[in-house]
């Protein structure tokens, strides 16, 4: 509890420096609200983290770090509505993932792919909870491909995932 007081105040001190320099606009004002919202999340406050999530994507950024911010709090936010049971809304954000993701990849496919992969493994749990199983398991086997080709050491773990929902 007096670590997670911490991290909490250690973010809040973050985000007040960011404010008094007027950095709300740049890539690193984005990961400090999108650190808060993580935190709010793990912590159960899904209300004040989606809030957050939201506010994050409300403008569109063209330098890329930025852009990678919302797009990963693109994935959070389908996270946050899928176990909500807002299975649409978790659709749409994850889609809004994948693409962002897929975009990102082309410059730094190593460091992208596992939230890439993190992307498609929650498409495929949306399309299951669509009952759209063909489809989930189609997803979840372009990404057990992606991992073949960039990180055969990962193969196994891919597996194992598929096989669970077959």
């Amino acid at each position: 509890e007096g670590d997670t007081e911490a991290a909490i105040n250690s973010v809040d001190e973050a985000e007040g420096i960011i404010h008094a320099l007027k950095l709300e606009e740049s890539a690193d004002g984005l990961a400090i609200m999108a650190s808060k919202a993580g935190l709010l999340q793990r912590l159960g406050d899904v209300v004040k983290a989606k809030t957050i999530y939201e506010s994050l994507l409300a403008k569109d950024y063209e330098e890329e770090d930025a852009r990678e911010v919302q797009t990963s709090s693109h994935l959070n936010l389908a996270i946050l509505n899928l176990s909500a049971g807002q299975i649409e809304e978790a659709d749409k954000s994850v889609s809004e993932a994948i693409k962002g993701f897929e975009k990102l990849f082309v410059n730094e496919p190593d460091r992208i792919l596992p939230s890439l992969l993190s992307a498609k493994y929650i498409k495929g749990l949306v399309l299951m909870h669509q009952g759209d199983l063909e489809a989930s398991v189609s997803i979840l086997e372009e990404a057990s491909a992606m991992v073949s080709e960039k990180r055969p050491d990962l193969q196994d773990l891919c597996a194992s995932e598929l096989l669970e929902i077959y």
